[in-house]
């Protein structure tokens, strides 16, 4: 269950709940006044492989050099692929 922030528009009092997501139903401030829900940002860690600055760098290096060893290997392909890419610059560009 995710916690909520509420926050009472009269006297300012903050308060945290578990709420489900599908209770739309704002809790009750100590001076009887209906709480509003307050924007609260959410915290991210990123972890594993790949979200690192360095580690994104070396896996970016190693895709590129495994697609220049396909090309090499499979000349057909690159033809194709360069086709394309012209055809399509020549489209946008007029």
């Amino acid at each position: 269950m995710p916690i909520y922030s509420f926050v009472c528009p009269q006297c300012g009092a903050v308060k945290d709940e578990f709420r489900k997501l599908e209770d739309f139903t704002p809790p009750v401030c100590s001076c009887c006044q209906q709480m509003e829900r307050l924007f609260t940002p959410v915290t991210a860690v990123l972890k594993g492989a790949g979200w690192n600055k360095g580690q994104w760098a070396k896996l970016n290096n190693r895709s590129q050099e495994q697609s220049r060893r396909f090309f090499r290997r499979h000349s057909q392909f690159r033809e194709m692929t360069d086709r394309k890419i012209q055809e399509k610059r020549t489209l946008e560009g007029g």
